[in-house]
């Protein structure tokens, strides 16, 4: 487990292919079907819905319970929660995910009765994961993250990304992505390597030393601008479906401010679904709380509303007007509470 990571890294696959060769490496005494059937068998608290709004989805907002106008949640949590006498609405082709179980977005006495609030991530750990396959899965998701942080350095020193390194890191992100879709178990350990400061590991070259001085959460937004337009996509779905995750989504709003300039650097960061991150992580009283005693991310945020208000003044189409003045609203609510 402590070599390389197999060549099927520098490949490009169907997604597919490229989890079977994964898992069959890791696991291959341990088909992917007998894995969830283990896995979904662990009893595990109710926590956050956080599903994905696709075309066509219904929305439903209610003015009794979501905290500001964005809040919304599914169809679904809104049929297995208690709306009598609430003044509600309801949008078609929504974006976003649902906010059902986050207690910063909606009011708990509107949560469904399958989604009762962020877990305590403590109990959903790997320890709850039958032996034969502990130690494998602890090993593949440390290697997979030391990868991607590895390939992410790549794309911050280099001007120009080669092909292979773009495939890569798309590569990495999906897999990632599948193994946490498995169960919250595989999510929260996720979780845990993008926040975590890396400060050992057994190779000493350069690349690996530097993994001592940041998270693989602050690199990754860090360089996100450079990444290709399928790899940026996949880096936003990745995020938003770890929002369930209370750490996470707090250490993707520190790092999403700290970088937030970086951001900006994207020629076209106005259709960047990156940059949009802001509407589901910032709001939150507990979230700003932790945020605005951060001074890197106050700096940032004075230097990025600068950037927005002169491209603000500077847009002429409508289009354009909206997605500044939703980004200006973002970091100006940050500032006054701060202010305050």
């Amino acid at each position: 487990m402590e070599g390389m990571m197999p060549n099927m890294f520098l490949v490009s696959r169907s997604e597919e292919n490229f989890l079977d060769n994964v898992w069959n490496h890791f696991y291959a005494n341990h088909p992917i079907k007998d894995m969830e059937e283990k896995v979904a068998a662990i009893p595990l608290p109710n926590g956050v819905c956080g599903r994905q709004f696709t075309n066509n989805d219904v929305g439903w907002f209610c003015q009794d319970c979501q905290k500001d106008m964005n809040c919304v949640i599914c169809q679904s949590c809104f049929e297995n929660g208690n709306h009598n006498a609430h003044k509600v609405y309801l949008k078609r082709s929504i974006s976003g995910c649902c906010d059902c179980g986050d207690h910063e977005a909606w009011n708990p006495k509107g949560f469904c009765k399958e989604h009762q609030g962020f877990i305590d991530e403590k109990s959903a750990d790997v320890a709850l994961l039958p032996d034969e396959i502990r130690e494998s899965s602890i090993a593949v998701i440390k290697k997979l993250s030391l990868r991607l942080f590895s390939t992410l350095m790549c794309v911050q020193k280099a001007k120009e990304i080669p092909k292979s390194v773009g495939e890569e890191t798309l590569s990495l992100l999906l897999i990632i992505k599948k193994i946490s879709g498995i169960s919250p178990i595989f999510m929260y350990e996720v979780s845990r390597n993008f926040l975590v400061q890396r400060d050992t590991y057994k190779n000493a070259d350069k690349i690996v030393q530097l993994a001592k001085q940041q998270s693989l959460m602050n690199l990754i937004i860090k360089v996100s601008y450079k990444l290709t337009s399928k790899a940026k996509e996949e880096l936003y779905n990745f995020c938003m479906e770890h929002l369930k995750s209370r750490d996470f989504k707090l250490g993707l709003a520190i790092a999403y401010l700290k970088y937030y300039t970086r951001i900006l650097k994207d020629d076209d960061w106005h259709n960047n679904r990156i940059a949009s991150l802001g509407c589901q992580i910032l709001g939150g009283d507990e979230t700003n709380s932790q945020i605005l005693a951060n001074p890197s991310c106050m700096n940032s945020l004075i230097k990025g509303i600068n950037v927005v208000v002169e491209a603000f003044i500077a847009s002429v189409s409508y289009t354009h007007l909206r997605a500044h003045e939703t980004s200006l609203h973002l970091v100006c609510r940050l500032l006054l509470e701060k202010k305050k």
